[in-house]
């Protein structure tokens, strides 16, 4: 491998990971699509971690994080597409333990209803509960909470 092969990678792995963090899997498999042979990719993935720029960890905190706030979903989901993007399983459920002490299924439930309410407002009330079930149902919450917090919402609205 020549120093250029390797100064290309690195340089599109920096590219790549100025528009979002990746996992280790994740920007290996980019790398790879770019074209690079596994050995350059091996090296540039060997190096960023070593500056600190790939760390699974404190990816999957950040996912997790981000998710809770900006983008909710149900911890199971998240669990799932933490896997998917190559975190290792342990790290996953020791992370998710982590949140799972503070996280409130039904708060977020109900976070995600009253955004959603302004959507649906003025629909058929079995339409309402309908839309809504399904929104949250995709997100991968529990049937036995939505429908609790949603028989909640709509006998406080009605």
């Amino acid at each position: 491998m020549t120093d250029d092969i390797y100064d290309k990678a690195k340089n599109y792995a920096y590219r790549v990971l100025g528009y979002r963090a990746r996992s280790e899997k994740e920007l290996r498999n980019k790398i790879l699509e770019k074209g690079y042979s596994r050995k350059a990719t091996n090296s540039v993935i060997a190096e960023l971690k070593r500056e600190g720029l790939i760390n699974d960890k404190k990816f999957g905190q950040h996912w997790i994080k981000t998710r809770l706030e900006n983008n909710a979903r149900s911890l199971l989901v998240i669990k799932r597409e933490l896997l998917l993007k190559g975190i290792d399983k342990e790290i996953v459920e020791s992370l998710l333990d982590d949140f799972n002490q503070d996280f409130d299924e039904e708060k977020v439930v109900r976070r995600l209803i009253d955004s959603r309410m302004r959507v649906v407002r003025g629909l058929d009330p079995e339409k309402v509960k309908h839309r809504l079930y399904g929104f949250l149902k995709r997100r991968g919450f529990s049937s036995q909470i939505i429908l609790k917090i949603l028989s909640d919402v709509l006998n406080e609205t009605c």
